[in-house]
């Protein structure tokens, strides 16, 4: 990726991506001042999301999800603030981002397996929620090939800052 690419696509998706972030975690720190919060699935959601972005130029807007779902409470009960994580009330985030994550998780399965990439493929093929994760992804990856396949379908040299993703590179 081209400096050019980094700076006018993936940077500003990367700050949209850390301000969802942060508003998400002013909505926490506002429902539980001083306690401990686990962010471990904020920053997946962020991740994913700038990754997503930048690549498709779709959004999945996981953090913006749960932002919105969180700014509904006024407050939430506290557990003993020094010893336990608080737990903050969340919703199911998007489709799209339960099967990346799905499909991530199951890298692990060659991994653990003697049989490695067979076991994998076997399980991508007969177990219900990795098939149905790995459909989903296909579908969003075949509409997001052919928006820019539209979008370029005509030939000009003006189209070159109509750039958005990654995948407007390739096409």
């Amino acid at each position: 990726m081209s400096p050019k690419f980094l700076s006018n696509v993936a940077a500003p998706r990367a700050h949209e991506a850390a301000a969802d972030l942060i508003a998400l975690w002013r909505h926490k720190a506002r429902l539980a001042p001083g306690c401990t919060i686990d962010v471990k699935e904020d920053l997946l959601m962020a991740v994913i999301d700038v990754i997503w972005t930048a690549t498709f130029g779709s959004d999945i807007k996981s953090c913006k999800t749960q932002v919105d779902h969180i700014a509904k409470f006024d407050r939430i009960p506290v557990l003993n603030k020094d010893t336990e994580l608080t737990t903050i009330p969340s919703c199911d985030p998007p489709a799209a981002y339960k099967s990346l994550t799905t499909l991530f998780d199951s890298s692990v399965i060659p991994l653990k397996s003697p049989f490695g990439y067979y076991h994998h493929w076997l399980a991508m093929k007969l177990i219900p929620c990795l098939r149905n994760a790995m459909n989903v992804r296909d579908a969003l990856v075949r509409e997001r090939l052919a928006a820019a396949y539209s979008k370029f379908r005509e030939s000009s040299s003006a189209k070159q800052d109509a750039v958005t993703s990654a995948i407007d590179l390739t096409v």
